[in-house]
């Protein structure tokens, strides 16, 4: 059985009439409630600039507004990779 129910989200206490049939025989219903809006998201105040490196980074943002571009610099060019295959060691 499916029952769809077309809603709006309003900021003030609302009617939705509704009607349930089964096998032909319908009912109605109503149902109201109240719907508080959510507050505004925060502006996210952190550092919109990230360098890789070795450690993971997180930048906070869940649930904030960020009002900029998130920019991820190059690799700075002092960087080394270096990585050891079991017997060679390679610095790249």
């Amino acid at each position: 059985m499916s029952i769809q129910a077309n809603m709006a989200v309003a900021e003030t206490t609302f009617l939705v009439p509704m009607v349930v049939a089964v096998n032909g025989i319908a009912t109605g219903m109503e149902s109201s409630t109240n719907v508080a809006p959510l507050p505004p998201p925060q502006p996210y105040e952190g550092a919109y600039t990230v360098t890789p490196s070795a450690e993971t980074q997180t930048l906070s943002t869940a649930g904030m507004k960020m009002t900029g571009n998130v920019t991820v610099n190059p690799i700075p060019n002092n960087y080394g990779l270096i990585t050891w295959n079991g017997s060679i060691i390679t610095v790249s």
